[in-house]
């Protein structure tokens, strides 16, 4: 009995310290480029699931934080915002160079949209904008390139790969849909003209004024993969 005891008190002991690693995603050694792309794509619904005891939040349909965004002439108001969609995120190349202690990725985002509500003033291109109501973004084929430094910490004796810094750049490949509610208090003339230029031109529109709000979700989602790695030894994720 005492045997079992300290069996099931042992089994307990190594789950605690390993909770967070996903056994079943394969491990890879650092220089097999492959293995890493099947990895990142079998681990994207369970991340995308959260992870609610490293405070990493459900990124399936992932809460926007609230925040005033520079667009230009234009300043623009989000909140109560949920984007959906990261499931759909396919990835297109993983790489890992030690020497330079870069990550490297790119996946592209099949579909995604934005919910939620706005307050805007200032100007799109030539053209005035100014309301609040409900804001509605709905996106497919959204590529993305996002290169990262690490450096290893080494801590009780386990090294982990924790990454301090990243760039991006993102392009809106296939499409592009933007519905705002309340556009100049509800004038329906001017919203129609307003929006009907945003959808005409949902390519410019995208690369010029996407890259503040995207940003900020891709803030979010680097900030919750340092949590996890932060409590994933590299033992336990990559083949050394």
């Amino acid at each position: 009995m005492k045997t079992v005891l300290f069996l099931y008190f042992l089994l307990n002991c190594v789950q605690y310290i390993y909770p967070y690693v996903f056994s079943s995603v394969e491990k890879c050694s650092y220089t097999d480029y492959e293995c890493l792309k099947r990895s990142f794509q079998k681990a994207v619904p369970l991340f995308t699931e959260g992870i609610p005891e490293l405070g990493i939040e459900r990124m399936d349909e992932l809460v926007v934080h609230d925040k005033t965004y520079k667009l230009g002439g234009l300043d623009l108001t989000l909140k109560d915002a949920r984007l959906k969609g990261l499931k759909t995120t396919v990835f297109d190349h993983v790489s890992i160079d030690t020497n330079k202690k870069m990550l490297f990725t790119s996946y592209h985002i099949e579909k995604c949209s934005m919910k939620g509500k706005y307050e805007g003033v200032g100007n799109i291109k030539v053209l005035p904008l100014r309301g609040s109501g409900e804001i509605f973004l709905k996106f497919r084929n959204v590529a993305l390139s996002v290169n990262s430094t690490y450096v290893m910490e080494n801590r009780n004796n386990k090294e982990y790969l924790i990454p301090k810094s990243y760039m991006f750049e993102y392009e809106v490949k296939d499409f592009a849909h933007f519905n705002m509610t309340n556009l100049f208090s509800g004038n329906e003339k001017l919203s129609n003209a307003v929006l009907t230029f945003l959808n005409e031109n949902w390519r410019d529109v995208s690369k010029e004024f996407g890259k503040p709000i995207i940003e900020g979700q891709t803030r979010q989602i680097f900030d919750s993969i340092v949590k996890y790695l932060s409590n994933s030894p590299v033992t336990e994720i990559f083949l050394l």
